[in-house]
This record gives structure tokens, C-alpha cells and sequence, in this order.
């Protein structure tokens, strides 16, 4: 049997777990405790964390990795449905891929939209989180932080869409391209990250471990320094900004997260 290698997608197992009607997609590989990583806007399991700039050498044994495809992206289903992105909903499709796993507990890692969703679980699911880890994203205000920066009251589909196709730290290949039946999901998936749902007081009272994960030149760094300074909640910078931190420095970051799950993983 070839040895497996985290880098490779051919070994990955490809799944999918039917939740209210909707196909989410996911990859899993490895053994272990569980960790359901959940990605960015426009990307999915494997751009965000397997491609041009893979992040989980760290994770290469030890641990089951899950990757899922958030709905309206990827592999998943793509409803047209506004009530479906609502983020109970995102963070409980994020629980169906640990329940088809056989798993009643899971560590859940998210960067941006992913940390959106991941803070969801604080909120609604917080006695099936064995661990949080939410990256790039201030539950406080979410994107109504960076909106300020880019000239902007908030933070829409079509404004992230434009930035994203304007930004030069973006490689050709990674800028959003999609049909006319991905938009009708997509546009409702990203305008739902502006609803918090008291987020923050739901992290801040969470039993399960929690650590941040931010950037120093992210438009988050200032909000989340305070917000974790307050609710004594460790806090993990690393150099660049918001695109360049998980692409540059994921792979130093990932190694240190996984030293903080093992703590307390025991």
C-alpha cells in the first residue's frame, strides 16, 4: 500500500454527508483526533488547504483531518435558499461531517468565513467542540472592521468579488471564476458572514479550549489583540495580512496550533 503523504490528494477519501436535504462535500485523511478545518470565502476544503500553498504538514499523522466544502462552494450543493447560509445552519453542517465520521467530539479550525462558522459552533454547538481555533476574523464586528479600511460601510458579495479579482496577491489561478448557478449560492453564502449572532459572547464563554489566529498587518490584528487581551483567550500572530498569512506563514502557524490542541488534548 503507498505511503500516504497529506500534500496528496489521491490520499484523500472523498465523502459527502446529506444534511436538510443539502450534499456537503468533504475530504478526510488519517487517524486520530478529529480536526474539521473550514475555509474562506470563494475557495473550498482542498484550494484553501491543499493547493498552491498547503498548510497542514504539521497534521501529516496523529490526527483525522477533515476538510469540508462550505455550502455554496466547492463540491457541496449550491441552494438558492437565503435561509440555508444562515450560520446555525453552517455550523451544524459543519457537526453532520464529525457525526458521519462517528465522532461526537471534534477540534474545528477556521480562517475568515471558516472562523466565522467555527465561532458558530461556540453559539449553537458548544458541547461538541472538544476544541476552537478561529482564524482571521474578529467576532466582535466581523467584516464591518475591514470595510472601513477598503472605503466601504460593509463588506457584500459583489465588493468582496471585486477586491478579490483586483488583489495582486492573488495568483491568477485562485481568482473567483463561477457559473451563473454558483453565484446564486455564493452571493447568499457570503452575505450571511455580516450576521454575528452574539458570536463573541459565546466564544468568550465557551468551555472548550479556544485559541486566535491572526496576521499582524490584518485589519483584524488591533480588534482581536483586544478583544482576546479582555476575555483572556490566548492569541497566535504571525507576519502579513490578511491573504499573505495563511499562504506565507500557514505551514509555522499549523505547528503551533497543533502543539496547543495537543496540550489539551492531554
Amino acid at each position: 500500500m503507498p505511503k500516504q503523504d497529506i500534500h496528496n490528494i489521491e490520499s484523500w477519501e472523498s465523502r459527502k454527508v446529506t444534511r436538510r436535504g443539502q450534499d456537503i462535500h468533504y475530504l478526510v485523511y488519517g487517524e486520530g483526533p478529529l480536526l474539521i478545518c473550514a475555509h474562506g470565502a470563494l475557495a473550498s476544503g482542498q484550494v484553501q488547504f491543499l493547493g498552491q500553498f498547503p498548510q497542514l504538514g504539521a497534521f501529516s499523522d496523529g490526527f483525522q483531518i477533515a476538510l469540508p466544502d462550505s455550502l455554496g462552494h466547492g463540491q457541496s450543493s449550491k441552494p438558492a435558499d437565503v435561509s440555508m447560509y444562515a450560520l446555525k445552519e453552517r455550523a451544524a453542517d459543519l457537526v453532520a461531517v464529525a457525526d458521519d465520521l462517528g465522532a461526537d467530539k471534534a477540534w474545528y479550525m477556521g480562517y475568515s468565513m471558516g472562523g466565522w462558522t467555527v465561532a458558530g459552533l461556540a453559539k449553537y454547538f458548544p458541547d461538541r467542540a472538544a476544541g476552537l481555533v478561529i482564524g482571521g476574523w474578529d467576532v466582535e464586528k466581523g467584516m464591518y472592521t475591514s470595510a472601513p479600511t477598503l472605503g466601504l460601510e460593509e463588506i457584500t458579495f459583489d465588493d468582496l468579488i471585486r477586491l478579490a479579482q483586483q488583489s495582486e496577491d492573488i495568483p491568477p489561478e485562485f481568482k473567483p471564476q463561477f457559473s451563473a448557478e454558483e453565484e446564486v449560492a455564493l452571493r447568499p453564502a457570503i452575505n450571511a458572514i455580516n450576521t454575528l449572532d452574539d458570536q463573541d459572547k459565546a466564544v468568550a464563554e465557551v468551555e472548550a479550549p479556544v485559541l486566535f489566529w491572526v496576521g499582524r498587518d490584518d485589519p483584524y490584528h488591533g480588534p482581536m489583540l483586544d478583544y482576546t487581551s479582555r476575555n483572556k483567550i490566548p492569541l497566535l500572530t504571525t507576519p502579513g495580512d490578511h491573504q499573505i498569512t495563511p499562504m506565507a506563514h500557514g505551514n509555522m502557524a499549523m505547528s503551533m496550533i497543533r502543539g496547543f490542541i495537543e496540550q489539551h488534548n492531554g
